[in-house]
């Protein structure tokens, strides 16, 4: 869900997409009504837009 919300505001990038979450996060979790307020760091974001072109084929 960060993803697709940063990806909107035009991050494209593992960096700008954790920045915006981090820059976010208190508003993330106020709407998204979590129960834990972590976000997920830079290496998350890596491994998933890594596996990205795999998942496409």
């Amino acid at each position: 869900m960060i993803t697709v919300m940063a990806k909107l505001c035009g991050e494209d990038t593992p960096s700008t997409i954790t920045d915006w979450g981090q820059n976010h996060a208190a508003q993330i979790v106020a709407w998204l009504q979590l129960e834990h307020s972590a976000i997920p760091n830079y290496n998350t974001y890596w491994r998933i837009m890594a596996h990205q072109d795999e998942i496409e084929k």
